[in-house]
C-alpha cells in the first residue's frame, strides 16, 4: 500500500513538474515576444522623431503629397502619379488625362484609365517625368522612344535624342539649351538635392544665430570697423621707436 501511495505521489510530482516546465517555456516565449515588440516600438519612436524634422520631406515633395493623383492601368499593372508630374509635358496624352474632359473614359468602378501598353517601359516614363532620369541602354532607349511617340511626350523624345542617342549636333544642342526654357529635365531638383539645400539653409541659420548671440566679438559696430580680436600685432622694435617723431621741447 505504501509503495502504491508513493508511486501515485511520484506520478503527481512528475505531472506537476512537466506542467511547470510548460508554463516556464510559455513565459519565456511571451518574454521574447514582448522584447521584440518593445524594440519595434523604440524603432518607431526614433522614426517619428526623424519624421518631425524639417528636412524629412522637402517642400517640393510635400506638394506632390497634397495634390490630386491619377490612377492608370498599364497592361494590367496599376500606376498612380501626381497631376503635376503627368502634366510636365502639357501636350502629352498623360497631361490630357488630368483635364476635365480626358480623351479616354475612366473605368466607372475603379476610376482608373486603362491602356494596353508595356508596363515595364512605363516605369521609365514615370521616372523621367519625376526625376528627369534616363536609362543608359541604347536598345532600351529605342523602345522608350517608341513609347514616347505613343504618349506624345515630345520632351522625352528630345531628351533621348540629345542626352543619350546624340542625334543632334553639339552646336544645335547648345543653341537649343539657350533658347528653349522648357527643357525642365535638365534642372529638375532631386530628393537628395532638396535635402542638401535644407541642410545648407539650416547651417546658415545656425551661423547667423551664433553671430547674433556673440555680437560683442564682432569687429564691426554701428557701421564702423574696429580691430579684430584675433588680429596679430607686430611687436615694437628699436626701429619702430626710432621712426617715431621726436617730442618737441618747450622752453
Amino acid at each position: 500500500l505504501e509503495s502504491a501511495v508513493a508511486g501515485e505521489r511520484v506520478a503527481q510530482l512528475i505531472a506537476k513538474t512537466e506542467q511547470l516546465l510548460r508554463q516556464r517555456a510559455y513565459l519565456r516565449d511571451e518574454r521574447r515576444r514582448l522584447r521584440i515588440s518593445t524594440d519595434k516600438i523604440e524603432e518607431r519612436k526614433k522614426a517619428l522623431v526623424v519624421m518631425k524634422r524639417k528636412d524629412w520631406i522637402p517642400p517640393s515633395v510635400e506638394t506632390y503629397l497634397k495634390e490630386r493623383h491619377v490612377m492608370i492601368n498599364i497592361g494590367g499593372l496599376m500606376f498612380e502619379a501626381a497631376v503635376s508630374v503627368l502634366c510636365r509635358d502639357p501636350m502629352s496624352l498623360l497631361a490630357q488625362l488630368c483635364s476635365e474632359n480626358p480623351p479616354v473614359l475612366a473605368d466607372p468602378a475603379g476610376g482608373f484609365f486603362y491602356f494596353d501598353r508595356d508596363w515595364w517601359m512605363f516605369r521609365y516614363i514615370l521616372s523621367f517625368l519625376r526625376d528627369g532620369t534616363l536609362p543608359d541602354d541604347r536598345n532600351l532607349l529605342s523602345q522608350l522612344y517608341r513609347e514616347a511617340v505613343f504618349w506624345n511626350l515630345s520632351s522625352l523624345q528630345r531628351a533621348i535624342e540629345e542626352e543619350r542617342l546624340h542625334l543632334r549636333s553639339e552646336l544645335t544642342a547648345e543653341k537649343d539649351k539657350e533658347k528653349d526654357k522648357n527643357a525642365w529635365w535638365r534642372t529638375l531638383p532631386s530628393w537628395w538635392q532638396a535635402v542638401d539645400e535644407a541642410k545648407e539653409m539650416k547651417k546658415k541659420e545656425d551661423e547667423a544665430a551664433k553671430k547674433k548671440a556673440d555680437w560683442w566679438l564682432d569687429s564691426t559696430y554701428q557701421g564702423k570697423t574696429y580691430l579684430d580680436k584675433d588680429a596679430k600685432l607686430d611687436k615694437p622694435t628699436t626701429a619702430t621707436w626710432e621712426a617715431l617723431p621726436a617730442p618737441q621741447q618747450h622752453n
